[in-house]
């Protein structure tokens, strides 16, 4: 049993060392494939709108690594994090709603809040979770890194080691900041 498992794992390094680009093509493809799901789901895809109840609310703080108060760290308010009656879930940033009907829409497939507004006012702006803020950004960057990665590697048969390093560890690091965004957002 050990030599078979054995042979298992010097046969894989084998061929993660012989075919490194075939290797991230493998991998990256059905990224790539939930990217553009989620992105046209986002932007293109009709959305669902309906009313709603809002059923919880939470406050959101970050650690403030920059001061510290009575021994302990300083937390900064981030803004609120909100449940609908109907399972939705949805963050703003720093905008409290004080009703609890509100119109929603969201999309089809991942059920990401787009528009949120009470009769009052229209919170739609501060929308952060999901691809309402920032992530939008990192993920197009991510996205586009990913179609050139797997681009160059299909079609580009001389590349220089500099070129894949750079492709491999960009294309990491930024998969690994948006795992971060989603799940921590």
């Amino acid at each position: 049993m050990e030599k078979y498992l054995e042979n298992i794992v010097v046969s894989s390094v084998k061929v993660v060392k012989e075919r490194p680009k075939k290797i991230f093509i493998i991998i990256a493809t059905p990224i790539l494939i939930l990217s553009s799901i989620n992105m046209l789901d986002f932007f293109i895809f009709p959305k669902e709108f309906f009313s709603d109840k809002i059923v919880s609310n939470n406050k959101i703080y970050r650690p403030n690594s920059g001061r510290e108060v009575f021994g302990g760290h300083q937390r900064v308010f981030v803004g609120y994090q909100y449940e609908t009656e109907k399972g939705l879930s949805f963050t703003l940033s720093k905008a409290f709603i004080p009703e609890k009907d509100i119109d929603v829409e969201h999309t089809q497939i991942f059920k990401t809040v787009t528009f949120v507004d009470s009769d009052r006012k229209d919170y739609t702006n501060k929308l952060t979770s999901n691809l309402n803020g920032i992530l939008k950004y990192f993920h197009f960057i991510f996205f586009a890194s990913l179609c050139y990665g797997i681009v160059t590697f299909l079609y580009d048969k001389s590349i220089s080691n500099n070129k894949f390093l750079n492709i491999l560890i960009f294309n990491s690091i930024m998969f690994c900041i948006l795992l971060y965004m989603l799940i921590f957002n």
